[in-house]
């Protein structure tokens, strides 16, 4: 009998290591992928608590602080408790010009929820300003700024003032 060859194609058995290899890396990339879209999801969640928590407590601060100066004004005080004069006009100016400040954060009396680069921008730039004048007033309120931020950290975590700290 005469032997038969048969076209047996070897290519496809020698090459399983590779197909392997492309296919579970290709399985990797894709597991990367999911893992990542999870992971930034839940960072955007925490700055964006983060962010809303510390300027809701100095927007509610801030006419906490109003009224008080509002009575002050309508009671005829013009010293602080430990006897310091003090100018309740000019503080309430201060402090309504805070509040004003705080409101470019808000849209209908809510946050802003949107995320582009020029709403980051406006946030940092606002935060920063708010923190500044805040600090100048706080001592007219026997406040710490450092109670302050010590509160925000604890019940929101590390808070992100810049940009260059998110990663």
């Amino acid at each position: 009998m005469p032997s038969e060859q048969k076209d047996i194609d070897f290519d496809s058995v020698l090459n399983l290591e590779s197909q392997y290899y492309h296919e579970g890396f290709l399985e990797g990339q894709l597991e990367g992928a999911k893992q990542q879209f999870v992971e930034g999801k839940q960072l955007g969640i925490q700055t964006g608590f983060q962010r809303f928590l510390v300027i809701g407590y100095y927007k509610k601060l801030v006419a906490l602080w109003i009224t008080q100066t509002k009575q002050k004004l309508q009671q005829g005080v013009t010293t602080d408790d430990s006897g310091k004069p003090r100018d309740y006009e000019k503080i309430l100016k201060s402090l309504t010009d805070l509040q004003m400040l705080i409101d470019t954060l808000f849209e209908n009396g809510l946050a802003r929820t949107t995320n582009s680069d020029m709403d980051i921008q406006t946030y940092e730039s606002v935060s920063k300003r708010v923190r500044a004048k805040l600090r100048s007033l706080l001592p007219i309120f026997n406040q710490n700024y450092n109670a302050i931020e010590d509160l925000s950290l604890k019940i929101g975590g590390s808070v992100q003032t810049e940009q260059q700290d998110e990663w």
